[in-house]
């Protein structure tokens, strides 16, 4: 095909875009979407936790702190590996405050055994927190992906992971108020635990929630090249 040719009828098929806007400003509207089901989940199970002797508690302001910083962290390097010609680097975000978030979670499990000894490690299933973090969960997770479809998902399953993340620790980070009396060993297995399972799942099914076969499928000139 000649250039001018190829110009042509990609002028014929190009609809205007509107600019997506910066992955910092679309991560604050994610957690503000996210905020009312979280503070609705605390409201209907109260608090399981004294704030004010909490925040005198340095290893629970840390980890919530790394929590949070956590979640948003992984929220805007999702939201910018969606965005061509983006620094690589910004990927790296979340791994200073997960590393900070895994260090005060096993500072606990040592502070735990110090206090209860082998019984610190005794592990359980617990349902009690399950449906809550679905039910937390749903909104972020689903605002996230669709603002990741937005984008050009040119590492899907990068994308998803990171996205992954950001939702558990965010579910994790309401979850604590209103179910504190875990000791450190059940938030490390179940809640960790469920942040790798969701991670690994996400980076499965990456490919078919952003299938680039699908998007382009109605524009002649990708069906070419296709």
């Amino acid at each position: 095909m000649k250039t001018d040719q190829l110009i042509a009828e990609l002028a014929a098929t190009a609809e205007p875009v509107q600019s997506l806007r910066p992955p910092w400003a679309r991560m604050a509207l994610w957690l503000i979407l996210a905020l009312p089901t979280m503070i609705l989940a605390i409201a209907i199970h109260g608090l399981d936790v004294d704030l004010a002797a909490a925040l005198r508690n340095w290893r629970f302001v840390v980890e919530q702190v790394a929590t949070l910083a956590t979640a948003l962290t992984a929220a805007i390097a999702a939201l910018t590996s969606t965005v061509p010609g983006s620094s690589r680097k910004l990927y790296w975000l979340p791994l200073f405050p997960l590393v900070v978030w895994l260090a005060t979670v096993g500072a606990g499990c040592v502070q735990d055994y110090q206090v209860l000894g082998p019984a610190a490690f005794s592990l359980r299933i617990d349902t009690g927190c399950f449906i809550p973090m679905v039910l937390v969960g749903i909104v972020p997770a689903f605002t996230m992906v669709t603002m990741l479809q937005r984008g050009a998902p040119l590492s899907p399953r990068l994308s998803m992971v990171l996205a992954a993340l950001a939702t558990a620790a965010l579910v994790n980070f309401a979850l604590r108020f209103f179910h504190f009396g875990d000791v450190s060993i059940m938030v490390l297995v179940w809640h960790f635990g469920l942040i790798a399972l969701l991670s690994t799942i996400a980076g499965y099914i990456a490919p078919r929630v952003f299938g680039w076969g699908r998007l382009f499928a109605n524009v002649p000139i990708a069906r070419r090249f296709a």
